[in-house]
């Protein structure tokens, strides 16, 4: 995979690095800190997250004093059609200081359900398992447009009162309102377990597959293909779990 060629590519500069803080980091434009903390040769950067509030644990006792910084490469046409792709890149400093070293723990590809590649910034980007996932989602975006889109939709609203402004009618009302370019993950629903068994529909048949998403923050759902073609969909709206 070219796009695996190309991560195994991005390593972390080597020797010291030029950063003296946190403050120093956020005041760099993402391709300067990008090339800083980067061997030479990486792909242009247009987005950075600077000592992002995680859950991850703190370093053990006496290691040295570092804070991450999560980069994002520029989005370009994707091989599926109708997508776009951009990698992510989390790297850290290590010991800011004079004796600065920069270090990179993870490199992977995300995609946004996007035509529109040439825009910049933090856009939501999310994790796709694999292109069969990508075509379902796409196709659901299609779906949901459509002015009688026959499949069957179960919605369940689990948003407190007070909590939000508007109320769908029904399921397709809810679909058409989902930012399917705001998925955040998706695929086979059996990893992701994006709804309990009991608001999911069964899938018995030997041709039957289920896709699950989540997207904007609020919503997941499963989808249900059979011979290649979407026959329900059950949504959910909630808040998140806190973990």
């Amino acid at each position: 995979m070219a796009w695996l060629m190309l991560a195994q590519a991005i390593v972390a500069a080597s020797g010291p690095v030029a950063i003296e803080s946190v403050a120093q980091a956020k005041a760099m434009s993402p391709q300067a800190l990008a090339d800083v903390l980067l061997a030479p040769g990486h792909p242009p950067v247009d987005a950075a997250d600077v000592a992002p509030l995680t859950m991850e644990a703190p370093p053990p006792p006496g290691a040295p004093p570092q804070f991450r910084v999560v980069l994002f490469t520029m989005p370009v046409d994707a091989r599926e059609n109708g997508y776009c792709e951009r990698m992510r890149i989390d790297a850290a400093v290590i010991d800011p200081g004079r004796a600065a070293t920069a270090k990179v723990s993870d490199v992977r590809l995300l995609h946004r359900l996007d035509g529109r590649c040439g825009e910049t910034g933090k856009l939501e980007f999310g994790r796709y398992n694999g292109a069969a996932t990508m075509a379902v989602i796409r196709d659901l975006d299609r779906l949901r447009l459509a002015a009688r889109p026959s499949i069957k939709i179960d919605f369940y609203d689990e948003m407190p009162n007070g909590t939000v402004d508007v109320r769908y009618r029904d399921g397709l009302s809810a679909l058409r309102a989902v930012r399917l370019d705001r998925v955040s993950w998706a695929g086979p629903a059996s990893m992701g377990g994006s709804l309990p068994d009991e608001k999911r529909w069964k899938c018995a048949r030997a041709n039957c597959e289920q896709f699950g998403f989540y997207a904007d923050g609020i919503w997941s759902g499963v989808v249900t293909r059979e011979a290649g073609r979407i026959t329900s969909v059950v949504l959910e709206r909630a808040i998140p779990a806190p973990f």
